[in-house]
């Protein structure tokens, strides 16, 4: 599985299986992380430095912070089901607000963990391939047909819980 798909299919999971009340004990709970992020880069070496760089070229290579625009969006679009009665207004302002740098800044150290410079570097390479090119032309339909699919299987499985909880009596 490339970047793009781990890093869509985690917001995904992460923002699906949230509710409202989650989400905004997480907004409370990142804004100190997301500023102790930036409080943390003035400390860098100038190779950490180039390796976030890169990381964030490679990112923004692959479309991962738009990526986490639209999943923002379908968020917020389960969030105006979930309250009808707060209005579009307030919707789209607060899609407004939503800044996808400060999701790929609190995702950098996580692809400084798992992945040498040589390694961004290589991915990079591969991206900017006719072969990595096509892959990211594909993607975003890949992952929609793969929502679909997941959200079908997801609902099958409720399904059968369902089913088995009454079989069992509860």
């Amino acid at each position: 599985m490339n970047t793009r798909a781990l890093f869509t299919a985690s917001l995904f999971l992460a923002f699906a299986a949230t509710s409202i009340t989650n989400a905004q004990t997480a907004v409370q709970q990142q804004a100190p992380a997301a500023q102790g992020t930036a409080q943390q880069s003035a400390e860098l070496t100038p190779e950490q430095q180039e390796l976030r760089t890169e990381i964030r070229r490679l990112m923004e290579m692959t479309g991962q912070a738009e990526m986490g625009r639209q999943i923002v969006g379908q968020m917020v679009g389960m969030f105006q089901q979930q309250n009808p009665s707060i209005p579009a207004e307030f919707w789209e302002n607060f899609m407004a607000e939503v800044d996808t740098n400060e999701m790929v800044e609190l995702v950098i150290p996580m692809y400084e963990k798992h992945f040498t410079k040589e390694d961004i570097m290589a991915m990079t390479e591969f991206y900017l391939s006719p072969i990595g090119q096509k892959m990211l032309a594909a993607q975003p339909l890949i992952m929609q047909e793969s929502m679909a699919i997941g959200q079908q299987w997801g609902a099958n499985i409720a399904q059968r819980a369902a089913q088995k909880m009454r079989e069992s009596g509860f």
